[in-house]
């Protein structure tokens, strides 16, 4: 019996690292990550590194991050600025960091050519999973080293929610974060990254192709080894339904958190005006539109009374309340999807493709241009 479970753990072992190191790794081929790190209290990507990011059978595209630890175009950003040049640092989550469309092809990049390289550089600052919060803390602890002439929050609508709800998440605790009580509202510092035990896990090719490329859900084989956790607590599991979301955000609950929204709001564009106003830069907040009403071509397509929607209108009312530029591209995607019908983000993934990444370089450039005539 013991030489039976023995050669049958031996042909477990063969066969993992058969997919590891043949199938996973050239066959059916999974998904690279960049690597994070820490440095002065920011939680970006280790300098100098190059790979493949791949999602399902749709995305296929390759990053490299610089020496200053962001996926660039720019291999460097340099503080200085050349004679003549004006320069624009874009802060955001993942839409920014943009991995799922080649290095050279976010917005970033694209509106540097819509500008012009002679007279413009876009430096872009992006990290998955950040919180509206964390943009403040990025550019009080980066991106103002690069004495950036105009900047450009780049919203999504899980950004308020989660600068001061945490999320569950490897670095999440390094994000900056918001503590709001009926006392006010306060900062709590980010936590220093650590590398957790099953990180060499997550760099496996193995990982690669189940965990990333395909978001194998580890959380049913969870609970068959350690048993459900609603077993344990007697509580009962919240299901989730699929139509109360909108735009990556759970839609249900968002009038009950509306107050807590208009302070996360207020506090961050007013701290971010203050700094822009004191180095003398031009401050920009961009807003995602709800592509998927878009898509459906949804009677509240427009509606900002509701659902997702409602953060456009608060952010765009408090940017008014504090003069800070805003622009919306829900309108630019409605109008744009009427005209052409393409989409702009992907099938199976709400991040902008490169047709996105490009209709929103157009639409920042357009209100440059506007505001110059102006």
């Amino acid at each position: 019996m013991c030489a039976n479970m023995l050669l049958a753990f031996s042909s477990l072992v063969f066969l993992f690292l058969i997919f590891e190191f043949v199938v996973f790794r050239f066959v059916m081929p999974g998904c690279e990550m960049p690597d994070m790190y820490f440095k002065k209290g920011i939680i970006k990507y280790k300098p100098d590194q190059e790979g493949t990011y791949r999602y399902r059978n749709e995305i296929k595209s390759t990053f490299r991050i610089n020496k200053n630890g962001w996926n660039s175009g720019h291999r460097e950003y340099k503080q200085k600025k050349d004679k003549g040049k004006q320069r624009i640092a874009i802060i955001g989550d993942s839409y920014i960091r943009a991995i799922h469309v080649d290095y050279d092809k976010s917005i970033a990049e694209k509106l540097e050519e819509l500008l012009g390289k002679d007279r413009f550089e876009v430096y872009r600052f992006g990290v998955s999973g950040a919180p509206m919060i964390q943009y403040l803390h990025m550019l009080r602890n980066e991106v103002l080293n690069f004495k950036p002439d105009i900047v450009i929050f780049t919203l999504v609508h899980n950004d308020i929610k989660e600068s001061y709800k945490f999320k569950s998440g490897v670095y999440t605790s390094s994000f900056l974060k918001l503590k709001i009580t009926e006392e006010g509202i306060s900062e709590i510092p980010p936590e220093k990254y650590k590398e957790r035990w099953f990180s060499p896990l997550r760099k496996s090719a193995t990982w690669g192709f189940l965990g990333y490329r395909f978001k194998l859900q580890i959380k049913p084989i969870r609970d068959l080894i350690l048993g459900k956790e609603r077993k344990k607590t007697g509580k009962k599991e919240k299901k989730v339904n699929p139509s109360e979301y909108q735009a990556n955000i759970d839609i249900s609950g968002i009038e009950k958190r509306r107050a807590e929204n208009i302070l996360a709001v207020d506090y961050v564009l007013k701290a971010t005006k203050e700094i822009c106003d004191k180095e003398n830069i031009r401050l920009i907040i961009l807003f995602d539109g709800v592509k998927n009403l878009v898509y459906d071509h949804s009677p509240d397509m427009l509606n900002y009374k509701k659902g997702a929607l409602t953060l456009n209108k608060i952010t765009r009312d408090i940017a008014e309340k504090h003069s800070i530029d805003f622009i919306d591209l829900q309108h630019v995607f409605a109008e744009d999807y009427k005209k052409n019908n393409k989409r702009f983000s992907f099938i199976t993934n709400n991040h902008w493709n490169e047709y996105g990444h490009m209709k929103a370089a157009e639409a920042v450039f357009a209100y440059l241009n506007d505001g110059e005539k102006r």
